[in-house]
């Protein structure tokens, strides 16, 4: 989960899938579909027969792969995390990186 003072982001472990985006001073409000934010790759839709044969899901495989966080870090308001998905059939490894903004806080 990535959060400042104004919104909260749940990412989910599998597929790296933006689940939920909150604004943290009001109701809950996600813009995101039901489903999340997921990756489509390699493929949207589905799969060509040769592909299904060979074990390629609807809409590919990264959204059904388990993402490992490779490091999370903050440089200045900037947080950071990173994922890693490996790709079996694609034979490709993803690289994800999410920031979020801190508001800036004002001093008198």
């Amino acid at each position: 989960m990535l959060l400042n003072d104004r919104l909260e982001l749940t990412i989910q472990g599998t597929g790296g899938t933006l689940a939920k985006l909150v604004l943290r001073d009001g109701e809950p409000l996600s813009p995101l579909a039901t489903m999340g934010h997921f990756l489509a790759l390699d493929g949207f839709g589905a799969p060509s027969e040769a592909e299904r044969v060979a074990g390629m899901p609807f809409h590919g495989e990264a959204s059904k792969q388990v993402a490992k966080v490779i490091g999370s870090r903050t440089s200045g308001p900037v947080h950071s995390t990173s994922f890693e998905i490996a790709l079996p059939l694609a034979q490709e490894t993803l690289t994800r990186t999410i920031e979020m903004w801190m508001a800036k806080t004002w001093s008198t």
